[in-house]
């Protein structure tokens, strides 16, 4: 994910996801591996 160039620590990627959740532009998928993210068009 984008977080290690950025230098962004766990709490600010949280916010940014949720305000990316909120806003709809990116929707949670969750597989047996982990959690991942969509884009919406």
């Amino acid at each position: 994910m984008f977080h290690g160039e950025l230098k962004i620590n766990s709490l600010k990627t949280y916010n940014i996801i949720a305000s990316l959740e909120n806003k709809g532009l990116i929707s949670k998928v969750q597989l047996p591996d982990g959690d991942y993210y969509n884009l919406n068009s």
